[in-house]
């Protein structure tokens, strides 16, 4: 299946099949003045119709529920958290988010959106450099249960390695 622009029909693309078009798929830009007129025809729908359009806030993926409803109380225990193992930050509630060569970025549950300190400096997941927060600005939508802020820290092979073992020889008792 490939797409190509349908010149016959503005804001439309082809989808054809060995040349044969299998399908008008309108294709519309949010930007275009004219799109809520088009969206309307899109769906068959009149003008004074209404549409609602509902995203989901995504839950955690493990399918835990995190029991407590606040998070760590002040920049102190967030700075501490920081030096916790990965199996404890995942007891916690966090996940490793990316890891781009030694440097692993952790997100903070959704739960703990209203305990980060105003002030504090947390790495966003769309932004290099960390950030002051500020929860009147701040986000609080969630994916799988996470906020999209975090923290970034470098974590060694080695390290990782140690946690595994550890983990293996607390797993064995």
């Amino acid at each position: 299946m490939e797409f190509e622009e349908d010149r016959a029909r503005k804001g439309c693309r082809k989808m054809t099949d060995k040349g044969k078009v299998t399908k008008v798929v309108p294709m519309l830009d949010a930007n275009d003045p004219e799109f809520a007129d088009r969206f309307a025809a899109v769906l068959g729908i009149g003008k004074d119709d209404t549409v609602n359009v509902m995203t989901p806030q995504f839950e955690r993926l493990d399918g835990r529920v995190i029991e407590y409803e606040s998070g760590p109380e002040d920049a102190e225990t967030f700075d501490a958290i920081k030096g916790l193992s990965s199996a404890r930050l995942l007891d916690l509630g966090l996940v490793k988010f990316d890891t781009v060569g030694d440097v692993v970025m952790w997100l903070y549950p959704g739960e703990w959106f209203d305990a980060i300190p105003d002030g504090y400096e947390v790495n966003a997941i769309d932004q290099d450099e960390p950030i002051k927060w500020n929860k009147a600005e701040a986000d609080s939508d969630t994916r799988n249960g996470m906020l999209a802020y975090g923290f970034r820290r470098r974590e060694s092979s080695a390290w990782r390695i140690l946690e595994k073992v550890y983990d293996l020889s607390r797993n064995e008792k």
